[in-house]
């Protein structure tokens, strides 16, 4: 497993135990994925200041976090960003790339933004 600034990477086909901060209090885990020969990436709004809506510039206010699982760090990094603003829009972009997403927010259950074929190498506890 190599962490490269949060950005994660596992080697191999033995799963590796991820805790998924809770995007209300970060300091709690709010799951466990288990990482497998695959990328992990979070975005979400806990550590920091302000974040944007890039399609118009308003402060995101809302409590949340989007976990990417994808082939390699840049593309699940960048997926992130996207799905957090765009959430369901992004879904087709995240499937083209392979990858699959989380959704944590305050006010109910983590689910699955996309989920493909590559999903058994990010499954949830």
């Amino acid at each position: 497993m190599v962490n490269a600034g949060g950005d994660l990477r596992a080697f191999g086909r033995e799963p590796q135990p991820v805790q998924i901060r809770h995007p209300l209090d970060p300091l709690r885990a709010a799951g466990t994925v288990f990482l497998r020969d695959r990328a992990l990436a979070t975005s979400a709004s806990y550590f920091a200041p302000e974040l944007f809506d890039g399609r118009n510039g308003d402060p995101m206010r809302e409590e949340v976090s989007v976990t990417v699982g994808a082939a390699d760090c840049l593309t699940a990094d960048a997926l992130t960003k996207i799905a957090l603003v765009l959430r369901g829009e992004a879904q087709d972009l995240v499937e083209r790339h392979e990858a699959e997403a989380l959704v944590l927010d305050g006010k109910g259950a983590p689910h699955w933004l996309s989920q493909n074929d590559a999903a058994d190498q990010l499954g949830q506890a």
